[in-house]
């Protein structure tokens, strides 16, 4: 992934990163409003791949945004942060 970042930012001219681990955290809770999931603090089985047991495309839960219109942010698959893991 991060050579896929840095491929695309020289093509594009522009810099391209993964979210630090804070910052996604930050997006994906709503900011301050520190929600539980990106549309609030209820599970809702219609706003992301949660119990289902195959992957969706890309935006295929548009009921789960936050509230900067993100999609996208949970489920599905493992989300990737430029933090180590430790």
């Amino acid at each position: 992934i991060k050579a896929f970042a840095e491929w695309r930012s020289k093509r594009d001219e522009a810099k391209y990163r993964l979210p630090t681990e804070a910052e996604w955290e930050y997006v994906a809770r709503n900011g301050s409003d520190n929600n539980l999931f990106p549309w609030g603090d209820n599970v809702e089985s219609d706003r992301a791949v949660i119990d289902q047991p195959t992957l969706r495309d890309v935006g295929s839960f548009p009921n789960g945004k936050n509230k900067w219109g993100v999609l996208d942010l949970i489920g599905n698959a493992w989300e990737w942060t430029s933090s180590e893991v430790k």
